[in-house]
This record gives C-alpha cells, sequence and structure tokens, in this order.
C-alpha cells in the first residue's frame, strides 16, 4: 500500500490501538524546499569553515584553557536544551557560541597537558585536515568495488606502515594489478 507522506504527516498517525496521534508541530509544518535542498550556501559554508578554523586554532594553542575533567553534574547540559527542537534553523553564530560556551566546559580535554588517563590521540593540524577531506568526500571503502581509490591508498598506506616498522613482506598487503 503506497502512502502519501505529506497526507500521511498533516494528518497524524494512528498509534497501534488505532487512536489518532498528532506529530509535533514542527513535523507537519511545510519547509521551504530551497531551504530542504541548499540549507547552506557556498558562501555561507566558507564563512563557517572560517569561523570553525579560528576556534579549532584557539582551542589548539590553548590546551590549558579549560580543565582536564570539567567540573558538572550530571544534567548539566541536557537541562539547559530545549524540550523540542527549534522551529527554525538556529543562526550558526548561536550554534558556535553555544559550542564554545556549553560544550567545550562540559568536555574532558584530551589533549590537555596534564591528561594522563588512556593514551594520546592524534591531533594536529595534519589529523584535522584528514578528517575534514574524508568528511567532504563521504566515501565508504568496504572493498575495491566501492571505493578503488580508498582501497588502494589503504593498501599502499598500510604497507609503507608494516615496512617502516620491519613488519616481514608476508604480512602486508600482496597485491598485483
Amino acid at each position: 500500500q503506497e502512502i502519501n507522506a505529506s497526507k500521511n504527516l498533516s494528518s497524524g498517525r494512528t498509534d497501534v490501538s488505532g487512536k489518532k496521534k498528532n506529530l509535533p508541530n514542527v513535523l507537519t509544518k511545510s519547509l521551504d524546499s530551497k531551504l530542504i535542498r541548499e540549507p547552506v550556501t557556498s558562501a555561507e559554508f566558507e564563512s563557517y569553515l572560517d569561523s570553525l578554523a579560528c576556534f579549532a586554532i584557539e582551542y589548539y594553542d590553548n590546551p590549558t584553557a579549560y580543565n582536564v575533567t570539567p567540573d558538572v553534574k550530571p544534567g548539566f547540559l541536557y537541562n539547559k536544551m530545549p524540550k523540542n527542537c527549534p522551529q527554525n534553523p538556529e543562526p550558526f553564530k548561536t550554534i558556535l557560541d553555544d559550542l564554545k560556551n556549553q560544550i567545550v566546559s562540559g568536555l574532558t580535554h584530551w589533549q590537555h597537558p596534564n591528561f594522563f588517563a588512556y593514551y594520546p590521540i592524534g591531533r594536529s593540524y595534519p589529523d584535522i585536515l584528514a578528517d575534514f577531506i574524508t568528511s567532504a568526500l563521504t566515501v565508504i571503502g568496504v572493498s575495491w568495488d566501492s571505493c578503488p581509490a580508498l582501497a588502494e591508498l589503504e593498501h599502499a598506506m598500510v604497507n609503507w606502515v608494516g615496512r617502516a616498522l620491519g613488519i616481514p613482506e608476508a604480512f602486508l598487503f600482496q597485491v598485483s594489478f
């Protein structure tokens, strides 16, 4: 049975007992199709990246700006959050301010020089750039068929590391193209 999704959303749905239940208002409002197709323009994206780069540099250059572990109690953030999602998109500046003022202060800062638990995490500008490239490309390399370049790059990189560590060739990727 084919269901008209927009009709289904606007008229509500039924629960298991057959009673009609209304969906939250935010789900029943019609959204601007341009906003759905392009929630952020390329110019905005570039501007937001500049802001995030400044944020990352400031955080990276000041690892002791925060305590290693936050002095917070359970619910410190959750109880500040609105009960329902916003009806409209939040301005990026608001999101960045929330990140700086609400989120970062509640993190355990693994790059702090006094963080001695677990193990160090790689964090360098090349790491951040590589993560950005990975996110921008949005490829999944589960096999050669799914993404040939990623599979072959992985084989080459693993072999480089293996050879640098003196691992015998028998344990490295054996490929012939």
